[in-house]
């Protein structure tokens, strides 16, 4: 009895042990889906700038493009994070979207609404004129899809940042091996079922931490 005792409080030990480190993952991945949820949404502004003031412009098909690049890729990470994947793949992912977005803040940074004609000088009947440099009247919304990109950006690193959080708490040193890290395992990880002791023996209990779990150890 003494025996079945002790083997019952070890794996509820085991248990409480992993369904804290479970709701502690589930809070980083949580702060992680809200920042790419934010992504999303400003990148959906950042679309819809494109579409309602850029028709004019010769860039216009082009950016389009670029902002429908931009929502996939985000979307992808969305897909990653509803399946819990490796931080590893995800934090891949969101360098596929850093990179969307930095084509995009150039593209627009070029394109034709945001171009100046420089000032110039010239001399006529009536001596000296100088005519100002002067821009693009479209180049306001280059202003305004410039705004929202940033606000992508930001919640881009934010999301690093979560990811940040997530590799370093997921990532252990192997039994035996000097400052080794482990793998990360593609989805969630299960307790260990301790080993009864042989009949006759009477175990010691003690505790020691794992990777992820406090592990029971019977001697």
């Amino acid at each position: 009895m003494k025996t079945t005792l002790l083997s019952t409080a070890a794996m509820l030990l085991a248990l409480s042990a992993g369904d804290s480190t479970a709701r502690a993952d589930h809070r980083v991945w949580r702060g992680l889906d809200d920042a790419t949820q934010d992504a999303l949404t400003a990148a959906r502004d950042v679309r819809w700038e494109i579409h309602d003031h850029f028709t004019s412009s010769g860039d216009y098909a082009a950016l389009l493009d670029d902002a429908r690049e931009l929502t996939v890729a985000l979307r992808q990470v969305q897909d990653a994070i509803d399946l819990e994947r490796d931080p590893r793949i995800v934090r891949r992912l969101v360098s596929e979207v850093h990179d969307v977005l930095t084509h995009l803040q150039e593209h627009a940074t070029h394109s034709e609404y945001a171009r100046t004609v420089p000032g110039s000088i010239s001399f006529g009947s009536r001596g000296y004129s100088y005519q100002p440099r002067t821009r693009h009247a479209g180049y306001v919304h280059v202003q305004a899809l410039l705004q929202q990109i940033d606000l992508v950006d930001n919640a881009v690193h934010e999301m690093n940042a979560r990811l940040d959080l997530m590799v370093d708490g997921h990532h252990h040193g192997n039994p035996g091996t000097p400052g080794g890290h482990g793998p990360y395992f593609d989805g969630p990880a299960l307790p260990t079922t301790p080993t009864p002791p042989t009949a006759g023996v009477q175990p010691r209990v003690r505790t020691r931490p794992g990777n992820g779990w406090l592990q029971i150890v019977l001697d």
